[in-house]
């Protein structure tokens, strides 16, 4: 697995599941390796997690654990 330079964080707690997707698609699209989802906050990141890794071909899905 080859984390690259960049990436993204988002709390995507407000976001309904397809603008989430839609999301994830566009940070993908815009050359971003890596998507980072704060846990500690609305949504099970795990679940959220495997939707967008469900609906990107290459992004990397990462959690940032105890995040405010």
């Amino acid at each position: 697995m080859k984390l690259g330079e960049l990436g993204v964080w988002n709390a995507m707690d407000s976001m309904s599941v397809a603008d989430g997707a839609a999301f994830a698609k566009r940070v993908e699209a815009w050359g971003y390796s890596a998507l980072w989802l704060p846990e500690g906050r609305g949504r099970n990141v795990m679940v959220t997690s495997s939707w967008l890794l469900a609906n990107t071909t290459k992004l990397i899905e990462s959690l940032v654990i105890g995040a405010a």
